[in-house]
């Protein structure tokens, strides 16, 4: 039996966690060489890929790039890539590194991250049966049609399929807040932006926060949403500012060289290492009242010297004339509030604010946020598990329904007309793959059929299974016992198709007999039951008779 795994891809740090079936809880795991564990911070692995070489696709990713000291190195400039996330859902914030004939970005460096962290998930020796993935809500679609492509490059098993959840109802159930009907105010400030959500959970529990499946191995890949669920959080207010950790560090660096009469170029083959440097001090003065900054640069040949209190990191470095973070927390806050107003929503209907993301915890920021809504209400308890586990407990307590992993359809016989009444053949889906099942409701086939020649007294039905290609142009045709036939449709395909015969329903009578130019002779509804039977009805709503009725055809997959 597998491992159900969450998988909280974050700006700066990632979190993954798995459940323990034992306790019936969550659990943060530490992946050996990747992960790292700072002062009262549960376990993380630090969202960085150095590129050794892209042609035959050396990267090493986490911790192991701190501890080799690769992102000090002189070529971290080009070659580390951090900050992904941010560079998915902002385009601006795309990183480019060139090798000869080959181009490798900051979204194919994600895709890497994600497919190599998938891989130490399994050599640490765990089977992944279930993978929950985290998406921000503020920019569900965006991000989600790039993680549709990034799900093909995962190293999964065949059958198992991801399951896509929001951050803020994942953080709502991470931080036990699972109530139904409740506002809550999720402050995500990380490393990379500050994302301000108010949603409202479901009233119903049990139908729905089911998240979306994701099958990418369709072409092209399915999204399903799961019965009673699309985005599990109702979206009532929402913000985004591109503002993060990352933001406070480069002004504290700056803040640094210029106290030491210094500027960026007398540094520039140290900046990754000082910036490093300065993140261990902003994370230090969370809980110490001043640090001691005493570093070499050993590029520039400069000593990196000073004495930094907690009054001055927030006045000079929090209120920066260039970046007054602390200004622009409180614009967000109200700017996400007003919103709300507007759809009847007040202050005091917010039952609860949720701190997410490392930025939140320094007492300044988090100092804002109490001001405002009074500490009864705002949440701190888990700000960096919270979302894995969140997701976890969603995934256990509201299991998926069944999908099916294959498309069908219909194989038709098509009469062109014309004066030699050439004869085409037609590939109709009926079902697509990610479909979950049973059908709520028969479906109606969206054109009627109509009889394959003039004076035809029957009409054939064959079910065919159809899987998608990602190469143009061709199609390969299987009869039931798997045996290639010659492929009989003329029409041109975007894209290549196998297609597999699975049933073949002869001789539904025409009585009288059909005409090719009966356009709308043949109504056809369909529905799959709890056990994957296809049920098939066809009516001649010439006759009015009924020539199937709910008829079992064949068992889908």
């Amino acid at each position: 039996m597998g491992s159900s795994i969450a998988i909280d891809f974050g700006t700066t740090n990632t979190v993954v966690a798995e459940w323990i079936e034992s306790t019936q809880t969550p659990e943060t795991i530490k992946l050996q060489g990747l992960s790292q564990r700072l002062t009262g911070s549960p376990p993380s692995i630090p969202s960085l890929l150095y590129v050794d070489d892209v042609e035959t696709g050396a990267f090493r990713i986490g911790n192991v790039v701190k501890s080799l000291g690769l992102e000090q190195s002189l070529e971290a400039k080009e070659r580390l890539f951090s900050g992904m996330k941010r560079a998915v859902l902002h385009p601006e914030a795309n990183q480019i590194y060139s090798s000869e004939n080959i181009s490798f970005d900051s979204k194919r460096a994600a895709e890497v991250f994600l497919d190599t962290l998938c891989k130490n998930i399994q050599l640490s020796g765990r089977s992944i049966s279930e993978l929950v993935l985290t998406v921000p809500v503020e920019s569900f679609e965006v991000y989600l049609r790039w993680l549709v492509q990034a799900m093909k490059q995962l190293n999964l098993p065949t059958d198992s399929l991801p399951r896509i959840i929001d951050e803020p109802t994942a953080a709502a159930f991470g931080y036990g807040l699972g109530t139904a009907g409740n506002n809550v105010l999720v402050i995500d400030f990380g490393g990379g932006t500050l994302d301000l959500s108010i949603v409202r959970l479901p009233d119903d529990r049990e139908s729905s926060q089911k998240g979306i499946v994701v099958h990418p191995n369709a072409v092209p890949a399915v999204i399903a949403h799961q019965q009673g669920s699309s985005i599990s959080a109702r979206v009532l207010a929402k913000t985004s500012r591109l503002l993060g950790g990352r933001d406070i560090d480069a002004v504290f660096v700056d803040f640094l060289l210029e106290e030491l009469g210094l500027i960026k170029s007398n540094v520039l083959d140290d900046l990754p290492a000082l910036t490093q440097w300065v993140e261990y001090a902003k994370i230090a003065l969370s809980s110490k009242p001043a640090i001691d900054i005493n570093n070499y640069l050993p590029n520039s040949g400069i000593n990196i010297r000073r004495r930094v209190t907690v009054e001055e990191f927030d006045q000079k470095i929090l209120n920066s004339s260039l970046v007054p973070v602390q200004n622009i927390l409180k614009k967000a806050i109200s700017e996400v509030l007003a919103q709300a107003e507007r759809r009847n929503v007040g202050d005091r209907q917010i039952d609860h604010v949720l701190l997410v993301g490392g930025t939140c915890q320094i007492p300044a920021l988090k100092q804002v946020i109490i001001d405002r809504f009074g500490e009864d209400r705002v949440v701190q308890g888990n700000p960096f598990e919270g979302v894995a586990h969140g997701a976890l407990v969603l995934a256990k307590s509201h299991p998926l329904e069944d999908i099916l992993l294959h498309s069908y359809g219909l194989e038709v016989k098509k009469n062109l007309g014309g004066v030699n009444m050439s004869i085409d053949y037609d590939y109709i889906p009926l079902v697509a793959a990610g479909t979950d099942y049973p059908f709520a409701q028969p479906i109606f086939l969206e054109n009627f059929l109509s009889p394959p020649s003039d004076h035809a007294t029957s009409v054939d039905f064959v079910v065919v299974e159809i899987q998608e290609q990602a190469e143009p142009g061709s199609r390969r045709v299987f009869n039931s016992d798997g045996k290639e036939v010659p492929d009989r449709a003329k029409n041109n395909l975007a894209r290549s198709q196998v297609i597999k015969y699975l049933r073949k329903k002869n001789s539904l009578p025409l009585n009288p007999p059909g005409m090719w130019n009966q356009k709308e002779r043949l109504d056809v509804s369909y529905t799959v039951d709890k056990n994957r039977t296809l049920l098939m009805t066809v009516k001649d709503r010439l006759t009015s008779r009924t020539l199937m009725l709910n008829e079992p055809v064949v068992r889908l997959e």
